[in-house]
């Protein structure tokens, strides 16, 4: 059906989720993507595309490494789809989100209700001010989904499709 262009999908697995994706940690981890991992990526495989056609995806704390990597790193990762980030757990990218100024990376943000870090998900989507919806950001909840893997995979095809569809990409531009 043609309804998602050509795709890498490269995962790392962390030995320590919260040590690497949160703050502090998340800037060591977030510079050894962009400085090691991506660029021996490229070398091994046959990347397509600019730097604004690869984006970053993770849910819970791995959502919150993934929009931290395309927030201060938007030359490489030029979107983030984030599903039920835990934002607030030892972290301040919300306040740093309301304190500067708009970025040039695209945004998904996805969670359950109710909880499923429906707040914090909240939250991180109202300091979206000066960003246009859906062509830069976008934010849905799924009532009654629960914060877990089988969770995450029932609603993973959303972002992937708004991000990769050629639809979506001559619509507005690629969003993830």
């Amino acid at each position: 059906m043609n309804a998602v262009d050509r795709v890498i999908v490269v995962c790392i697995y962390s030995g320590d989720r919260v040590g690497e994706y949160t703050k502090p940690g998340y800037e060591a981890y977030a510079r050894s993507v962009v400085d090691e991992f991506k660029p021996e990526v490229k070398r091994r495989l046959r990347v397509f595309g600019p730097p604004r056609e690869t984006g970053v995806i993770g849910s819970s704390m791995g959502g919150v490494v993934s929009f931290y990597m395309a927030w201060q790193h938007p030359q490489p990762f030029g979107s983030a789809a984030c599903m039920s980030s835990s934002f607030s757990h030892r972290d301040d990218l919300i306040d740093r989100v309301l304190s500067e100024p708009k970025h040039t990376s695209k945004f998904y943000l996805g969670s359950g209700w109710p909880g499923d870090n429906h707040e914090v998900t909240l939250a991180m989507a109202l300091s979206h001010r000066d960003y246009r919806l859906p062509e830069d950001f976008l934010h849905l909840v799924f009532p009654l989904e629960e914060h877990d893997e089988r969770a995450w995979g029932r609603r993973l095809h959303v972002p992937v499709e708004l991000g990769l569809s050629p639809v979506a990409a001559a619509k507005r531009g690629r969003f993830v």
